[in-house]
């Protein structure tokens, strides 16, 4: 859906802002440009069950100071909630509660953009459950590339052109959570030493995401660390790829990877 038709069905909808003091300003902005109506809602004023707030189309609760007290925390409330509710803040603050991660409506992560929150409480008011369930799926196997290493990326590129899959590729670790949690890939090519949010910083995020906590990932590394194996193989990647590349122990492995099964596939979401 294009951003107009978002916008157009985002019109009227009326959004409760709970504990969103620091982040009201985008959020207002962006209400305001779809002509939709919002209210203020004081975490600890009132009841997260309480009637008045079935008057929304959504909620969205920012995460951080202000409602670990007032009761909006709670896996029950987050799991009864009458409302579609969408979570706002830094990944420190939403990853660390494993119960609201399987309870809420969608996860937005702090900095947005406008055009982000808009997508994603379009997608919740019309009721519509996490990526998993709503991306569309290539027919081709989808492998993600995060390295800012524009030759390695190229030369990847090349390889994984024979391999008919789809390649998508970003250059730092932030674009390479939101790429992954949209994308939903059969195979993450991640780069150790990213930009913003490190590699392996990275996927411990993906981890402890329900949604992508079972990607199937391959580091990238300049690096024989013994430190970055052993967190690596503690986060169940598939494997490292050394730089340089060797040409044909490249093109194995990742024939090899892709379309394998995660380790974290099977067991239980790790913490």
């Amino acid at each position: 859906m294009n951003e107009e038709a978002i916008m157009d069905a985002l019109r009227g909808k009326r959004v409760g802002l709970v504990n969103c003091t620091a982040i009201e300003a985008v959020i207002i902005r962006a209400l305001t440009q779809v002509e939709a109506s919002f209210a203020v809602v004081q975490a600890n004023a009132v009841d997260p069950g309480a009637s008045e707030l079935n008057r929304f189309d959504a909620l969205i609760l920012g995460v951080g100071d202000g409602v670990d007290e007032s009761g909006w925390l709670l896996p029950e409330i987050a799991r009864n909630h009458t409302r579609p509710l969408l979570l706002a803040g830094p990944p420190e603050a939403i990853y660390c509660r494993e119960a609201l991660q399987s309870h809420a409506d969608d996860i937005i992560l702090t900095p947005f953009s406008k055009r982000e929150l808009l997508f994603r409480l379009h997608r919740i008011t019309r009721g519509k459950r996490p990526f998993r369930e709503t991306v569309v799926r290539s027919e081709k196997p989808i492998v993600l590339v995060a390295d800012d290493d524009r030759d390695i990326t190229i030369y990847l590129g090349c390889v994984l052109k024979n391999l008919n899959v789809e390649i998508n590729i970003v250059g730092d670790g932030r674009a390479a959570l939101a790429a992954a949690r949209q994308l939903l890939p059969d195979l993450l090519l991640l780069d150790i030493g990213l930009p913003i949010i490190n590699g392996l910083d990275v996927l411990r995020q993906l981890r402890n995401d329900p949604g992508t906590h079972d990607l199937a990932t391959v580091l990238l590394t300049g690096s024989s660390d013994p430190s970055h194996v052993s967190e690596g193989a503690d986060l169940g990647v598939l494997d490292y790829i050394l730089k340089p590349f060797d040409g044909v122990d490249l093109v194995r492995k990742l024939k090899a990877h892709i379309g394998a099964k995660s380790p974290l596939q099977n067991p239980r979401a790790p913490k």
